[in-house]
């Protein structure tokens, strides 16, 4: 009889054993795993923001750029009204481009800040 107890007693404690070791390595590779995951993920947000600081400059390049273009465009037009006051169409697209400039000023402003 003891010794049946005995027995018993060393096949639980050698099953317990083995559910315990399962546990820990369990715990310990999903925790590696996991770990992994999250490195992926920062490194795909450290990506996202570096495409959008360059994305945010190229913004502001091509604003730029258009910016001095519209400038360009606008003496043109002020030259062409000074040689010939009653241009309408000279006016009104000056007129336009004006706005646009302001537009795009804007966008800068806002692409800045």
């Amino acid at each position: 009889m003891m010794k049946t107890v005995l027995n018993i007693t060393a096949v639980l404690s050698l099953v317990g054993i083995f559910i315990l070791g399962y546990i820990y390595i369990e715990k310990r590779y999903a925790l590696d795993e996991e770990l992994k995951a999250t490195q992926k993920q920062l490194e795909r947000y450290a990506l996202d923001e570096k495409l959008t600081a360059t994305q945010k400059q190229l913004d502001i390049k091509i604003n730029s750029d258009y910016l001095k273009e519209i400038r360009v465009r606008i003496w043109t037009l002020e030259e062409r009204i000074d040689k010939n006051p009653d241009d309408i169409t000279a006016k009104e697209e000056l007129r336009k481009l004006k706005e646009e400039k302001e537009e795009v000023k804007e966008k800068l402003r806002a692409l800045i800040e």
